[in-house]
């Protein structure tokens, strides 16, 4: 997918549950190219050989951070964004952690980021996380 538009970013930021994986896989069904953020740690957290789970991607997502900096996730991702941005008009960041991650991007990708807040009410959330 090529165009001579400038390439462009949306980042997903929200609540658990809010709905930003689901709002990322419609625009991935319409040819945005889809990241997600908490896939980097998720492969960490196998790479270790341990069970993907919330407590397990909690340990490794505070231990990145400590050790790499509050945007160790931007970090790692952003060779994957870089080459996205060759062949994608639009791509689509599913859970953006933290405004250090979000400076990290604008420095590195410039003013092509846009952030969009995913709102859902409590009580969806909860059911989607149950």
């Amino acid at each position: 997918m090529t165009s001579t538009r400038q390439p462009r970013v949306i980042a997903l930021v929200g609540m658990p549950g809010s709905g930003k994986s689901l709002c990322a896989q419609h625009l991935q069904k319409r040819g945005f190219f889809q990241f997600r953020f908490g896939g980097i740690i998720c492969d960490e957290v196998e790479r270790r050989g341990w069970p993907v789970n919330p407590q397990n991607e909690r340990i490794v997502r505070e231990e990145l951070r400590s050790i790499e900096g509050m945007d160790a996730v931007a970090k790692r991702a952003l060779p994957t964004l870089k080459e996205a941005l060759e062949q994608y008009p639009i791509i689509v960041i599913d859970g953006l952690y933290s405004w250090t991650e979000y400076k990290t991007l604008r420095r590195e990708l410039g003013d092509i980021i846009t952030v969009i807040a995913i709102v859902s009410p409590r009580h969806k959330r909860y059911e989607r996380l149950a």
